[in-house]
């Protein structure tokens, strides 16, 4: 795949967007009395607000709004999520982070493949 343009949150600057889309949803939601929506725990997996209600929101709304305006529109996202338990004490990594890509335009997807089956005669790597 090819991310394109991409509003990647690994980039300071496009954070710096994304809060200026928050506020100015904050603002809307305020005015019209419509309820913001929340970050929310998993029953199962609690602490790390994995249920990312608002994220989603403040980012469709961007999209609305550039869409609306007619300008070039993201391709992609991508955003780091730290998750999970520090994997020692004092540490800086955590045992669920990891990195989520959504593609919006498909032809970003360059191709797919089928995995092979696997075969017993040989070790699993």
């Amino acid at each position: 795949m090819d991310l394109g343009r991409c509003f990647d949150l690994l980039d300071s600057a496009n954070i710096d967007t994304l809060k200026e889309y928050y506020k100015l949803l904050k603002s809307e939601s305020i005015a019209s009395g419509f309820k913001m929506p929340e970050n929310a725990d998993h029953p199962k997996d609690k602490g790390d607000k994995v249920l990312r209600f608002l994220d989603c929101a403040v980012i469709e709304y961007m999209h609305g709004i550039i869409k609306s305006k007619k300008s070039p529109q993201f391709d992609s996202v991508r955003a780091a999520f730290i998750e999970g338990e520090k994997i020692y004490p004092n540490a800086g990594f955590h045992d669920k982070t990891h990195i989520q890509i959504c593609i919006i335009n498909p032809n970003c997807i360059k191709g797919i493949f089928l995995p092979r089956e696997l075969k017993n005669e040989y070790q699993f790597v």
